[in-house]
């Protein structure tokens, strides 16, 4: 099944086209029934990473994947107890939600709570620093077009994920943790999950420069300059 897979998301490499043409068929929603019910954790990791290869910058197949149930993908997250899949998970559902389609964004926002998923996922301790540096890579995006047209009609209000953050001190607590290292060896392996952490503090702090308590100055203060230094 695997090497099958693997000669499929060769093929979706070659053209996006052949993504439609799989979906014609009926066999972009057998890829997604492999993805969400096959017992083998490889095989479900391979799925949603053709799958990912099938939605990512492609409103039309994204569209047809929230018909046919994408957004189960936030499900699957808990589902899955394999760090690997886990990541696969996050890799699959961002490129699904990055998307100009507004009723996969309306889901998302409202009846999927999606903001209390992400919340879960940054506050939960056992989550790989793979999977969050995914997660903040989405996190990121999300944030930098909340107010584009693609999202203006589904948010009530237009800073609603910034409001959301800077609410809770649980999540910026967590996101500054992230960016503590003991020594400079620690530095280099997760330095791109640092970078999405920054960029997604620079931008709700940018918004909301009261929510810069004095103790966060310090904090990222002493950090520039252990930098500097």
């Amino acid at each position: 099944m695997i090497e099958l897979l693997d000669e499929l998301h060769e093929i979706i490499d070659i053209h996006p086209r052949n993504g439609a043409n799989l979906e014609k068929i009926g066999g972009f929603k057998l890829l997604m029934d492999v993805m969400f019910n096959n017992k083998s954790k490889s095989v479900r990791k391979e799925a949603m990473l053709v799958f990912s290869g099938i939605v990512q910058n492609n409103s039309d197949m994204q569209e047809i994947a929230h018909k046919h149930g994408g957004l189960e993908l936030m499900y699957q997250y808990v589902k899955e107890d394999a760090d690997k899949n886990k990541e696969q998970v996050i890799g699959a559902f961002s490129s699904l939600i990055r998307t100009p389609c507004t009723a996969i964004k309306a889901e998302f926002f409202g009846d999927m709570k999606g903001l209390d998923w992400v919340k879960q996922i940054i506050l939960d301790k056992k989550a790989s620093n793979r999977a969050l540096r995914k997660l903040y890579f989405l996190l990121y995006d999300l944030i930098v077009k909340e107010t584009d047209k693609s999202i203006d009609t589904v948010l009530y209000n237009e800073n609603l994920i910034k409001d959301y953050f800077v609410s809770s001190k649980k999540i910026i607590s967590r996101m500054l943790k992230k960016l503590h290292y003991d020594n400079e060896d620690d530095l280099l392996p997760d330095h791109v999950l640092r970078e999405f952490i920054l960029n997604c503090l620079g931008a709700i702090f940018q918004y909301k420069t009261k929510a810069l308590k004095k103790d966060i100055v310090e904090f990222l203060n002493g950090k520039c300059s252990e930098i500097e230094g």
